[in-house]
Parts: C-alpha cells; sequence; structure tokens
C-alpha cells in the first residue's frame, strides 16, 4: 500500500488541516477537514482527551487534563510549564 500513497506538505493549509484526495477507477474523490474548525467543544473535549488516553495512558493524559484544566488557579502557563518541565514524580499535586 505504501508504494500507491503519496503524501505531500501543502503550504496551502494550516497545521490543523488536512486534505486527502482519492484516484481510483479514473474518478477522484476529495475530502478536507481542520480540526480547529470544529465547533463543538465537548465532541473536542472527548476526541482529544482519547487520543491523549491512547498516546500517554490513561493515568498520565487524566493527569495533564486536569493540570491543563487548573492553569488559571495553578499559576499559569509559567507554572505549568515548571510542573510538567521538572523531573518525573517531582511536580506537586494538583
Amino acid at each position: 500500500l505504501r508504494d500507491r500513497v503519496n503524501v505531500v506538505a501543502d503550504e496551502r493549509l494550516a497545521d490543523s488541516a488536512a486534505e486527502v484526495s482519492l484516484v481510483a477507477g479514473g474518478a477522484t474523490r476529495m475530502a478536507r477537514h481542520d480540526i480547529l474548525e470544529d465547533s463543538d467543544p465537548a465532541s473536542s473535549e472527548a476526541r482529544l482527551r482519547a487520543k491523549a488516553a491512547t498516546l500517554l495512558g490513561v493515568g498520565p493524559a487524566s493527569d495533564l487534563w486536569a493540570r491543563v484544566s487548573n492553569l488559571e488557579r495553578a499559576g499559569g502557563l509559567v507554572a505549568f510549564a515548571a510542573q510538567i518541565g521538572g523531573a518525573r514524580g517531582d511536580a506537586p499535586p494538583i
């Protein structure tokens, strides 16, 4: 299959967007999606949390979500960066 797939960077697309063209039987089908254009915050949160759990594992993803959700009360982005930049286990509890 990899010999039949061609991936090309396209400067016209935002980093959050993807465009796909499928050519088969003389016909071309196209689709485009930009994850930042999703207008439903609830479905965006669910997809983002599921993706994080897949990449990081359920526990670390839940911890990361809790920390991000608590940014304003926990000192802002600088404090968050300090927490995640420390050695494993050094971050203070939420």
